[in-house]
């Protein structure tokens, strides 16, 4: 009985194991900053940034980041359009083809305009989003990927000249595997070996 009770648990450590995507320098602590930086070189080469976004210091923004000491900003100034509309991207690989959560913290810059942000996955638009105050604020979105890799990118959306400015930080990205045959297989003597129990503790 001890042993189906052991099969009871892998099994259902397969079914609810969660594999993440692995998001680098997703609080942006790299490059270090007192102030701010445009288009910063990332030391992790985990991220390109284009256009007027980058790094900044709690200073830039107000704080306090919800991870670490520093967010990073999405910027669209007047000069900007088209082509030239400012970007943070990455690049991922490996990621599991089953529904996802991407979560982010966003917030406005203390007397400036939010900056709309659009974020996609590869061909996929995840949707826009404009923080609605100086505090952060958590974004979740719930997706499927349809490719196990593409560019992660939170994009300016803004429609409008002017200096506006998005602060973005803590990127994580989680996927819940499908069980796999081999979970399905464990996971029927395990049910009959409960069942098994259920009866025997009856008839006592």
């Amino acid at each position: 009985m001890n042993r189906c009770f052991r099969i009871a648990g892998l099994a259902l450590f397969c079914f609810t194991s969660v594999s993440v995507a692995g998001i680098v320098n997703g609080s942006f602590e790299q490059p270090t900053t007192s102030t701010f930086v445009y288009d910063p070189l990332d030391p992790t080469l985990a991220w390109t940034f284009t256009g007027r976004s980058g790094v900044a210091a709690n200073t830039f923004f107000t704080g306090p980041a919800p991870d670490g000491t520093q967010a990073a900003f999405v910027q669209q100034f007047m000069d900007q359009t088209g082509a030239n509309l400012s970007s943070i991207s990455q690049s991922l690989t490996g990621v599991a083809l089953a529904p996802t959560t991407l979560s982010f913290f966003i917030a406005a810059r203390a007397g400036f305009v939010s900056n709309p942000v659009v974020v996609t996955y590869g061909s996929q638009n995840l949707g826009t989003f404009t923080p609605a105050s100086t505090a952060f604020s958590l974004v979740t979105i719930n997706f499927t990927p349809t490719a196990t890799s593409g560019n992660l990118v939170f994009q300016s959306a803004a429609l409008t000249g002017g200096d506006l400015d998005t602060a973005i930080d803590n990127v994580t990205l989680t996927s819940a595997p499908a069980p796999e045959p081999a979970s399905l297989i464990l996971f029927v003597p395990a049910l009959v070996g409960l069942f098994c129990l259920r009866r025997r503790t009856a008839v006592n």
